[in-house]
């Protein structure tokens, strides 16, 4: 039986809908029929609207055999299920906007880094003052001022980089089918030396000393979501990790997957924090506490890009005591362990979440 409906809740929103534009709801709280012109050849249709305090259901259908009676039991079953429909478009719509106002409070903050970093070695006015010569005004500076321009170059690719991330992740998040992933075989030490590489000058800046084990090892995975899931990954480790001490990276090969470990000296996690370091918008203890928190994409991002990839991620907190030590007499910093682990190159399993 073909049944068209249409329903609302009780601002108006849209919940559900397949009715052609060619239908026409009629008058609340009567069942009627009608015919159908234009694309419907004048076929008759029994329809309805009703409305309570959750909002309203139309329905129509042309089959000939349905009493009034009949029809109106599928209103009360629509109405029976109405409330948690309500509910779910509400949580749906939140989520959307949440998404949407994370998306576009990171890219106003990357580009007006990107626009600080240009205005600071090209600035407008003198731009503007140059007229014709703005080429050559452009080209003195480089020439003068080198270092600097190579400093700002690194720091504008990490933001370019890191917008595209944000561009990625939310094309994932927001897609209404299952996200489209193209599984290869890539070298993991290239993977994590090119993802690495614009933030590099960050590393230097704070004085942590990155040491990074060699790796021949293949991985199959997509190479797009694990980049976002890399990279948000490095962005934590400059932010959250201890100046003046050291990143190591090292690679260990076990039967059908490569662990990945990621040691460094960074902000305190509490037992409390790993219980809840997954959740959607979690930021730790210390991180709130020393405003070190951020709008990023969230450790469940990274933890959802990875499970995309047949991957996991674990974390072991205080892994060398003697190394904890507090800056600014208040702020805690441990050693701790992030282990990800990939698919070996030949392993063709499909994550859990993309199975039917």
């Amino acid at each position: 039986m073909n049944i068209y409906f249409h329903i609302t809740n009780k601002e108006g929103v849209i919940i559900a809908s397949n009715i052609p534009e060619e239908f026409t709801l009629n008058r609340e709280n009567v069942i009627e029929k009608i015919k159908m012109e234009s694309a419907f050849n004048g076929i008759q249709y029994r329809h309805g609207l009703f409305s309570n305090e959750f909002g309203s259901v139309y329905l129509a259908t042309a089959e000939k055999n349905l009493t009034n009676k009949i029809f109106k039991r599928y209103f009360d079953s629509c109405f029976f299920f109405l409330p948690q429909l309500v509910e779910k478009e509400k949580e749906f719509r939140e989520k959307e906007l949440q998404n949407f106002r994370r998306l576009k409070h990171n890219l106003i903050t990357h580009n007006t880094n990107i626009l600080q970093e240009l205005e600071k070695n090209f600035p407008q006015k003198k731009i503007s003052k140059a007229a014709k010569n703005q080429i050559e005004y452009i080209e003195n500076i480089i020439e003068k001022n080198k270092k600097a321009i190579a400093i700002a170059t690194l720091k504008i690719l990490k933001r370019a980089n890191l917008m595209k991330s944000e561009f990625d992740v939310y094309d994932m998040l927001v897609s209404k089918n299952k996200p489209y992933l193209e599984f290869d075989e890539h070298n993991i030490h290239k993977i994590i030396l090119q993802i690495l590489s614009p933030f590099w000058l960050e590393f230097v800046e704070k004085g942590i000393q990155v040491e990074i084990n060699d790796c021949h090892e293949l991985v199959r995975v997509d190479y797009r979501s694990i980049s976002v899931a890399f990279t948000h990954l490095f962005e934590n480790a400059v932010k959250y990790t201890a100046p003046n001490t050291g990143l190591k990276i090292g690679f260990e090969s076990e039967k059908d997957k490569i662990s990945i470990c990621f040691e460094m000296t960074s902000l305190k996690i509490t037992q409390n924090d790993l219980d809840k370091i997954y959740d959607e918008a979690y930021s730790g203890e210390h991180a709130e506490k020393w405003n070190k928190h951020g709008s990023g994409l969230g450790m469940n991002i990274v933890k959802e890009l990875l499970t995309y990839n047949n991957g996991e991620i674990s974390i072991q907190i205080n892994v060398n005591p003697s190394e904890n030590l507090n800056i600014l007499n208040s702020i805690p910093f441990e050693r701790n362990r992030f282990y990800v682990k990939l698919p070996k190159k030949g392993c063709t399993s499909i994550p859990k979440n993309l199975t039917n």
